[in-house]
């Protein structure tokens, strides 16, 4: 829509929605400023640092419940999801940062501040140094300087200072927290700690997500929790089948070379338009010769890929299956059949387009697996010739 509003009208808009709940909005609002070349002049100049500001402040929160939550091993999950969150909060400040100072330098150092080399993050810090006001270096050095989670807070305690109020608590304010930079997987991945260690004095937490008007991951995972904490026991009976949260195909999903750089927000995504499939003993799940129109990531159980009676290979857990077919939409070149009992997730051909088209990570997957599987087929035919 924004493509279809003149540049001045554009940002105008973009500007009105700097304030969206979701950060993920926020993230696509501000890189389309930056597309469209935004500068914040004298009149808008104010309202950006005062929403760089609060990105900090938000980070700062985060980094508190990371640094309190460190120490239980039960938490890691939430300690991952809030540290993704914490590092695209940083690429919104960057972003901010770049319509109040020359955009060139702040983008340069926003590439290089996560790169693998030390020398090149000092670079980044250099940068920031150089460029930025003597306030706003005060807030975004702790930021991206090589520090622990405890150091960073100790750095903005003047600013931002936190107060310690242990597990539950915390994990209680990270279920409850809308509309900040903490995102939606953050605020999941709480919920299933909560339900998975039954801390049932945050029931009421719990419950609210659940009746909330929120995303459908987080009212489901909410429901779960509430089942585990046998808060109502007739929701526990009807959460009692096999039916796979939308969470534990996340779960899956990172595990899986295709999806394995997409961010978590985005295999929720996904998870949510996985279809999960049975097959028992000997039952065939791909045909020789019909048109590719799905592939299956195999949960449990293993597979047996033929042609003609002669066996070509051995699938198991955490494999995919059917995506060469799905590419190309040309006639299954092998059968593929279950030897025990299978549980796989089917993805459907036009959804996989969709997804590659708005996710060049998965485009990356994609290439990385053809890549390995014609390195063994070039393996394989070298040893035939040889022999």
């Amino acid at each position: 829509m924004v493509g279809r509003i003149p540049g001045e009208a554009s940002k105008r808009f973009l500007l009105d929605r700097l304030d969206a709940g979701d950060p993920r909005v926020r993230l696509h609002i501000l890189s389309a400023l930056n597309r469209l070349g935004f500068r914040a002049e004298r009149q808008f100049s104010g309202r950006i640092e005062s929403i760089f500001r609060k990105e900090v402040g938000e980070s700062a929160r985060m980094l508190a419940a990371i640094s309190e939550l460190s120490s239980d091993p039960e938490c890691a999950l939430v300690i991952d999801a809030l540290a993704a969150a914490v590092t695209r909060s940083r690429k919104r400040m960057f972003l901010l940062l770049s319509f109040l100072h020359d955009p060139a330098t702040i983008l340069r150092a926003s590439e290089h501040v996560t790169h693998e080399a030390k020398e090149k993050r000092a670079y980044a810090v250099e940068l920031v140094d150089i460029a930025l006001s003597a306030q706003q270096k005060a807030l975004l050095l702790p930021l991206i300087e090589d520090l622990e989670p405890r150091q960073r807070l100790e750095r903005l305690a003047h600013e931002f200072p936190q107060t310690c109020r242990g597990r539950n608590q915390r994990l209680a304010e990270i279920v409850a927290w809308k509309g900040g930079a903490a995102s939606s997987w953050s605020r999941c991945c709480a919920l299933f700690v909560i339900g998975r260690l039954r801390v049932r004095e945050l029931s009421d937490v719990v419950a609210s997500a659940a009746g909330s008007e929120d995303e459908p991951i987080v009212r489901d995972t909410a429901a779960w929790a509430l089942a585990q904490l046998e808060i109502n026991p007739g929701e526990a009976r009807n959460r009692g089948g096999t039916e796979m949260l939308t969470i534990e195909k996340v779960f899956i999903l990172k595990s899986v070379s295709i999806f394995a750089h997409l961010a978590e927000e985005r295999l929720a995504e996904i998870a949510s338009i996985l279809a999960e499939v049975d097959f028992r003993p000997d039952e065939p799940i791909i045909t020789k010769g019909d048109v590719g129109d799905s592939m299956y990531i195999i949960m449990h159980g293993k597979v047996r890929i033929h042609d003609e009676g002669k066996n070509l290979a051995t699938l198991g857990d955490r494999d995919i299956l059917g995506e060469i077919a799905i590419l190309d939409h040309q006639p299954r070149l092998a059968s593929a059949t279950a030897v025990d009992d299978v549980r796989a997730l089917r993805l459907d051909r036009d959804a996989f387009y969709e997804l590659m088209s708005d996710h060049i990570e998965m485009v990356t997957g994609v290439l990385q697996v053809l890549c390995e599987r014609l390195r063994k087929l070039t393996i394989a035919y070298s040893g035939e010739v040889d022999r």
